[in-house]
């Protein structure tokens, strides 16, 4: 998965606060598993998700768990709403966010197995990350992605 996000990047420290954009792209590896009806349509998925990205020229990993719930769709498109849990680990001791990313997309068969994934997720923190060496700098990662993927259903 290729991500392209507009992310909104809030930094505080001793009372003083500052909000900044920050485009970064990032890019995930992820699997899971799916559940499928009688008639071999995708019904739920849960999947896991490793990613690198980079926030204002600092690298960070993400791991990502969560759900997909299908709806409305036939043998070529697959639409879905997605909701994961989000833990962004900031490199240079700036700490860890947990946030929780949802969104929509859909899957699109480009093969019998192989498939186009396109969604688009809004990243919400719930614990900001705090610096590990004097817990006074704090951050907030939050913004949209638009990310494009391709699938393998085996």
């Amino acid at each position: 998965m290729i991500a392209w996000d507009e992310t909104d990047v809030k930094l505080s420290a001793l009372g003083y606060s500052e909000t900044g954009e920050s485009e970064h792209d990032s890019i995930e590896l992820g699997g899971g598993i799916s559940h499928w009806d009688s008639g071999g349509f995708k019904q739920s998925s849960l999947e896991v998700l490793l990613g690198v990205s980079e926030f204002y020229e600092v690298d960070a990993i993400e791991l990502s768990g969560g759900g997909r719930f299908y709806f409305g769709q036939n043998e070529i498109v697959r639409p879905y709403g997605a909701m994961h849990g989000v833990l962004t680990m900031l490199d240079d001791d700036l700490g860890s966010q947990l946030g929780i990313r949802a969104g929509v997309g859909s899957e699109l068969a480009v093969g019998s197995s192989v498939f186009l994934d396109m969604n688009l997720n809004y990243l919400l923190p719930v614990i900001p990350a705090e610096d590990d060496v004097t817990g006074l700098l704090e951050s907030e990662i939050d913004g949209m992605s638009l990310r494009v993927g391709v699938g393998i259903d085996f």
